[in-house]
């Protein structure tokens, strides 16, 4: 499993032109997608619904590397 992270953080990084310093977003990145992603070894079932028991909500998932803005408390009207 942990070559398979591996891998999947090396594309992740590689497909954003990321540099290496963001290894540890991207891995953990990667296992949240393996634990969300259909398994062979549990009939294609998918991880998170059988521990959680409820289905898989995908609809918060971005794109990895995406722009992303901060929200600092000053002024209300300030960028």
């Amino acid at each position: 499993m942990n070559q398979i992270i591996l891998e999947k953080v090396r594309c992740l990084l590689s497909n954003v032109a990321l540099p290496k310093s963001f290894w540890g977003e991207a891995a953990s990145m990667a296992a949240y997608l393996i634990n969300r992603s259909p398994s062979i070894a549990i009939g294609k079932r998918i991880p998170q619904e059988i521990w959680s028991g409820s289905p898989t909500n995908y609809s918060f998932l971005k794109v990895f590397g995406c722009l992303g803005y901060v929200r600092v408390n000053s002024e209300k009207l300030e960028p």
